[in-house]
């Protein structure tokens, strides 16, 4: 992927889904607020590699793919549609400006629990990582 190595903090999908109906519960305090949402640990994607290896026992490296490589790639290789390529390209460039290089504790304030950690999720999710062989696009 073409990240470079910016950091981001990522989130579990149940950890979006507990916030979403903590805010159903109530939604009155939360009118016209805006909250950003992130894991509890802002990572490279090297380090998230390191991370999710660790944890399954398995070594795993993190290949930075030139972004335009990687867009063809997406388009020609995988056949995503053209909108979704452009978008998953734009994604990676505001990655490597640094748009996503944030951490905050909102989950745990509106929930009353911390997120999980990558580290529980790889362990949550081993067997999606284990025996996957990785693909090398446009290389």
């Amino acid at each position: 992927m073409p990240y470079g190595d910016r950091r981001h903090a990522p989130i579990a999908a149940k950890d979006i889904a507990r916030v979403i109906v903590s805010l159903l519960g109530d939604p009155s305090p939360h009118l016209s607020k805006r909250y950003i949402l992130t894991g509890p640990e802002n990572l490279t994607l090297s380090e998230m590699a390191t991370t999710i290896g660790k944890a399954i026992n398995q070594h795993i490296d993190y290949v930075d793919l030139p972004a335009e490589q990687w867009r063809e790639a997406l388009l020609h290789q995988i056949g995503l549609p053209e909108f979704l390529a452009e978008h998953l390209y734009q994604v990676a460039i505001d990655h490597q400006e640094g748009i996503f290089d944030l951490q905050t504790d909102t989950v745990e304030l509106l929930t009353g629990k911390p997120p999980q950690n990558l580290t529980e999720f790889a362990l949550e999710h081993e067997s999606l990582f284990v025996g996957k062989q990785a693909v090398a696009l446009g290389l």
